[in-house]
């Protein structure tokens, strides 16, 4: 299998895209690594209201790179990805404030899947 289209996204809820990089088929970055990204049509990756830096959904999305494309937040271009299929990364962390236990930690519901948009 070719893993050279594979990147790790994470939300990022900060003036900007909404999403960095944050690993690619060779595994994590160390955080200093990371790299906000844009993200352009595509499947949408669901995000949660309630976020903070150590709080936040990790995706594996199979990506097509378009190159470094002009975004309104930064001054120089960034990387641009048309995603194609994305999986999230155990384990999930819900947007509610019930208890974990209550929420499976392998997979989203249907719910968190449809109701969430791309920035």
């Amino acid at each position: 299998m070719n893993y050279e289209s594979y990147i790790l996204v994470q939300e990022a809820h900060y003036t900007g895209t909404g999403w960095m990089q944050v690993g690619n088929e060779n595994g994590y970055f160390l955080p200093e690594a990371y790299a906000d990204i844009n993200l352009i049509n595509g499947t949408i990756l669901p995000q949660m209201e309630m976020y903070n830096k150590d709080y936040a959904n990790t995706f594996l999305c199979i990506a097509e790179h378009k190159g470094k494309m002009k975004h309104v937040a930064f001054e120089d271009k960034i990387e641009s990805y048309y995603i194609l299929e994305w999986y999230p990364v155990y384990p999930i962390l819900r947007d509610t404030i019930l208890p974990n236990w209550m929420y499976p930690k392998a997979f989203m519901t249907r719910q968190e899947v449809n109701s969430k948009k791309l920035k």
